[in-house]
């Protein structure tokens, strides 16, 4: 413990000491931009938390579900972050063999580098649930003291899912030594959690807002006192809260999470000094081998379609890869599955709700380009120099990426507009679909242009890529861009929706008119304002790629 620290804070240390004035102020500006989104997070969450606190029998029984699902979800979430993780750090961390060739205890490393899961694992599952908590904790006025027991419970809380991961890690090793069996045992895992969460959307909450069926109504009141997972740290840790709240101190709670630690701690260390040592050697030596040569197996020799090959290797050899993908396939299908599940029987509903699928579409868009888009060019690493040493256009990098990643994402964007839309408006889903694409478009093509404007070289692991200060600049961009935009089709929209109350129509009847209605726009100022503006921005992007590519040549080998 002690050296872990000494580490860290000299590690923090050396990375205060070389921030130019450049980069103190990009630190300011980024921690002002969290501190102020976190800040609106809390804020939503307490006057959520507020207003349910007020409405008789079901608000506060419906608060206390919130937080039990919540714990339990991201208790789910700890323990596949600790997973992927501790496969890595425990095995295959660019310091590990450092640390073998020193004289230190293997258990003392194997400690170590336990606290190097904890550390790139819990810091921003932490962050999102630290403004639930103060929510909940302001919105029912709780004392100081419940903040401080609060944030004491939630270190065995944290500590149990990390410490399960680490054991299933090491386990999975020793039973799977071959790299590939392994990593298809951890998609399953992760297909299984996935499917866990899909079917925790299932509940249908929104029926509740249909008070016309008291049967459903009563059926879910017994749902919210009937309690889930008692027998994980997200139950205790719910019960030991709301004792708080009402100034009761639970101290069977508070033994039986810390008792987990305790009895988890010492069968990890069992399992570690038996098993660590031998998974190991074999991961090291099974690392050591040399890899087959492939052929060209038909593929283009252009130099574009060579990178995009490099690429698919790269993700092929990387399992961990398809299972944030599987993972992110859950996450569409349960956004789908609430777009389907939504009771919309007006024409205001249909406009207002395709309206902002816009904005939540692309924001998802903006998030699957942070992962896959923005880190394109980081990703070349060391071998960058030898890259562009090469008799190549540098270009080739950009349209890599674009062609690649940017694909990828621009593709999975589509479909999701696709369903969405003709879900909310029928047969003219194909316009809205149309103009999700092009906000897609730009945002990943922005991804790839400020990854080449800022890339993070050094890195142990993607997360760190993607919580880099460029990456955050990227987000805020892609957000101010999404805001900005739908700030402006906002008047059309509300034009739209004018010219339907002005013919009578009905919900089923958005699609046809839809026609008429751009007709009419084209010899009114709607229709061209919309062309002008999506032109004006079709030659920003321009822009960028071409900024991009003077960028390129402006690296120095």
């Amino acid at each position: 413990m002690k050296k872990f620290l000494y580490l860290k804070i000299h590690k923090i240390k050396n990375g205060l000491k070389d921030l130019t004035l450049l980069k103190k102020i990009r630190l300011i500006f980024f921690g002002s931009i969290a501190f102020f989104l976190l800040l609106f997070v809390f804020g939503t969450i307490w006057r959520s938390f507020v207003y349910l606190d007020k409405v008789p029998l079901i608000g506060p029984l419906l608060i206390n579900k919130i937080l039990e699902l919540a714990f339990l979800l991201i208790f789910g979430l700890l323990f596949f972050s600790a997973l992927f993780n501790a496969l890595g750090i425990l095995y295959n961390a660019p310091d590990l063999e450092w640390w073998l060739s020193h004289p230190v205890n293997l258990a003392e490393i194997f400690w170590i580098k336990f606290l190097d899961v904890v550390w790139a694992s819990s810091g921003t599952l932490i962050v999102t649930i630290l403004p639930m908590v103060l929510a909940i904790g302001v919105a029912r006025k709780a004392n100081v003291s419940f903040y401080f027991w609060a944030l004491v419970a939630f270190i065995p809380y944290i500590l149990v899912a990390i410490m399960l991961a680490v054991l299933v890690a090491i386990i999975l090793v020793y039973l799977f030594p071959r790299a590939r069996l392994r990593d298809i045992v951890v998609l399953v895992l992760a297909f299984f959690g996935t499917g866990i969460y899909g079917l925790l959307r299932m509940l249908s909450v929104e029926k509740l807002v249909r008070p016309d069926n008291l049967n459903v109504v009563i059926q879910y009141l017994n749902y919210l006192n009937s309690p889930v997972a008692v027998y994980l740290p997200s139950w205790w840790l719910r019960e030991f809260l709301l004792g708080l709240l009402q100034k009761y101190f639970d101290w069977s709670v508070f033994v039986l999470l810390f008792g987990t630690v305790l009895v988890l701690a010492i069968i990890l260390n069992g399992v570690a000094s038996r098993i660590y040592q031998p998974t190991l050697d074999n991961v090291l030596m099974t690392s050591a081998q040399p890899g087959r040569v492939r052929k060209n197996c038909g593929f283009p020799t252009r130099t574009v379609a060579l990178f995009i090959k490099k690429d698919i290797l790269h993700y092929r050899r990387q399992m961990e890869q398809w299972s944030q993908l599987l993972i992110i396939f859950g996450l569409v299908v349960v956004y789908l599955l609430s777009i389907y599940k939504l009771v919309l029987d007006t024409i205001y509903l249909k406009l207002a709700v395709t309206f902002f699928n816009i904005g939540l579409l692309n924001f998802i868009v903006a998030g699957l380009a942070l992962r896959f888009v923005f880190p394109y060019f980081s990703r070349q690493g060391r071998g960058l120099a030898l890259i562009l040493s090469w008799p190549i256009k540098r270009s080739v990098l950009l349209t890599a990426n674009l062609y690649f990643a940017g694909v990828v994402v621009w593709v999975m964007a589509i479909l999701l507009a696709v369903v969405s839309n003709y879900y909310l408006v029928g047969p003219a889903f194909w316009i809205f679909t149309s103009l999700s694409a092009f906000l897609s478009l730009v945002i990943i093509i922005l991804a790839a242009v400020l990854g080449i404007f800022y890339p993070q070289f050094n890195y142990q692991s993607i997360l760190e890529i993607e919580g880099s200060a460029g990456a955050i600049f990227f987000m805020v961009v892609a957000l101010f861009y999404l805001a900005f935009n739908l700030g402006l089709l906002a008047i059309p929209f509300r034009d739209f929706y004018l010219f339907l109350l002005s013919q009578g129509a009905g919900p089923k009847n958005i699609g046809f008119l839809l026609g008429s209605w751009l007709v009419a726009g084209l010899n009114r100022w709607t229709g061209w304002f919309l062309i002008g503006w999506f032109g004006l921005q079709f030659i920003f992007s321009g822009w960028l790629l071409h900024q991009a590519q003077q960028r390129l040549l402006a690296y120095e080998v």
